[in-house]
């Protein structure tokens, strides 16, 4: 359990580092092209951060969703991660699917866990 922490934590470490490293070439763009007054340089810093971050609807900003759907494996209902911050938490918890454990974990780190019906899903 101790090695899922660490490595979801890393994960986070990174992915706050990345939102840093975003905001500080956004600001130094609209620095470049000389916008000064307020809500247009907000405006185009949230927008060019979520261009910078792959991050494209202005509705999932400084949301923490992770999408999840279940699918039943012979008799086990298993968890699997739907959209990609789902995936890179499995991946650092080495998982195909997201055990009960690290639900909880990621719970804890503030997430809420949207479960998308399996007829929604498409085969990846």
């Amino acid at each position: 359990m101790s090695e899922i922490t660490d490595n979801l934590k890393h994960f986070l470490k990174v992915q706050s580092l990345q939102f840093d490293q975003a905001r500080i070439q956004a600001t130094k763009q609209a620095d470049d092209l000389g916008i000064t007054q307020f809500e247009p340089r907000m405006y185009f810093i949230q927008r060019r951060m979520d261009e910078i971050l792959g991050v494209y609807s202005r509705n999932n900003w400084g949301k923490k969703d992770i999408d999840v759907y279940y699918k039943n494996n012979y008799v086990n209902g298993l968890c699997y991660p739907h959209c990609s911050t789902a995936k890179k938490f499995a991946k650092e918890a080495s998982e195909k699917t997201l055990s009960r454990s690290s639900l909880e974990h990621i719970r804890s780190l503030g997430y809420t866990i949207n479960v998308v019906p399996l007829e929604e899903v498409s085969n990846d």
